[in-house]
Formats: structure tokens, C-alpha cells, sequence
């Protein structure tokens, strides 16, 4: 699992065997810190926009870290299967969501509450399809990549709208496309 900070300069590498997160200055690719987080079993990872903060997906919670004093801010209690989680803009929420409504589940990080949404409901925040990671660019702004189907979809971090979707036609050769007709591909895709 990985996670970029909203301002691009810190890039968090959960290794799960290792039981630990590595922080990572991606501009100079030298690590910045690691802490431990004591389980293996983890399968989402994001970073507050602050920068202050990180989220990690554990078997049975979500943790909240600290990372200046890398010491666990807020235990929410969760058996959920989701894998994607995301700071609400102002981060005093957390939110674990996979492809459907139902899987959606947001928690008041300070009062470690679950906060109820009416049904097939979701904060203007989550997005509704499945966030496979974050890219920042060189000028600070985020995209969102997630694949739909055999395709990847680059989004706008802010207002989801689409960027490109990339399609993989084998196992050599791609193509992309844009909203306005744009498009790349290897030679062989082009015919």
C-alpha cells in the first residue's frame, strides 16, 4: 500500500511483513522515517491533507498515527473488508468505502464514532467508484487512478472528472485517450 501527501512531498510505503510504514521525501527519494504499526495485516494507507496525520487499515480497525510523535491517535473499530480510505477535506473525519454504498462506512475520528449516512448515501467527499491510488503532479494538483473494468481512469482529484482512461490491449501494447479525442498508443494498438 501507498500514499502520497496532498502537497506531493511525502510518499508513505506500508510494508505489512515488516510491520512498519516508511515515509519517503519523493522529490529527493530518500526516506524521511519509518515507524512501526505492529500488525501484518494491513490493506489501506492514506495521509491526512494536513500532512499530518496517516490512516492504516489493520484486520480488525482503522488506525490514526501521529506522524511527528508516530504514536496512534484514534482507534476505530472496524471488521470491514474495504481496502480504500480517505480523509474527509477538513480531516476530522475518515472514511473506508469499496465499489458499492452499502460498504461505505465514515467514523468521527476525535469521538471514534460511526457516523450514519441515509441508505446509498455518501459525503460529496468519498467518491463513488473504487480509488486504486493517488498521483500528485510536478504543480501540486492530485489525480485519482481506479480501474473500471480492463481499463485504468485517471480522474481529477478534486472534481472526478475524467482526465484519460488508459486500456491495455495485451500484454504489450496500450492506448489512451482523453475526453476531447486525444490519443497515444503503442504502434500496434494505433492500427
Amino acid at each position: 500500500n501507498v500514499a502520497f501527501s496532498k502537497n506531493g512531498k511525502i510518499l508513505a510505503i506500508n510494508v505489512p511483513q515488516e510491520e512498519k510504514i516508511s515515509l519517503w521525501d519523493p522529490t529527493t527519494n530518500k526516506q524521511i522515517s519509518e515507524f512501526p504499526i505492529g500488525d501484518k495485516y494491513t490493506s489501506g494507507l492514506a495521509i491526512s491533507n494536513d500532512g499530518e496525520r496517516i490512516a492504516v487499515k489493520t484486520n480488525d480497525s482503522y488506525k490514526i498515527w501521529n506522524l511527528d510523535s508516530k504514536q496512534v491517535e484514534s482507534t476505530l473499530r472496524s471488521f470491514d473488508i474495504n481496502g480504500n480510505i480517505l480523509f474527509s477535506p477538513n480531516d476530522d473525519m475518515l472514511a473506508s468505502y469499496g465499489t458499492f454504498a452499502e460498504s461505505l462506512k465514515v467514523w468521527n475520528i476525535k469521538s471514534e464514532k460511526e457516523v450514519t449516512f441515509n441508505q446509498g448515501k455518501r459525503p460529496d467527499w468519498v467518491p463513488t467508484w473504487n480509488a486504486f491510488f493517488q498521483l500528485t503532479t510536478a504543480d501540486g494538483k492530485g489525480i485519482k487512478v481506479n480501474q473500471e473494468n480492463s481499463q485504468l481512469v485517471f480522474r481529477n482529484a478534486e472534481n472526478f472528472e475524467v482526465i484519460a482512461t488508459l486500456n491495455i490491449l495485451d500484454g504489450t501494447d496500450w492506448i489512451v485517450t482523453n475526453p476531447s479525442g486525444l490519443f497515444d498508443g503503442t504502434p500496434a494498438a494505433m492500427k
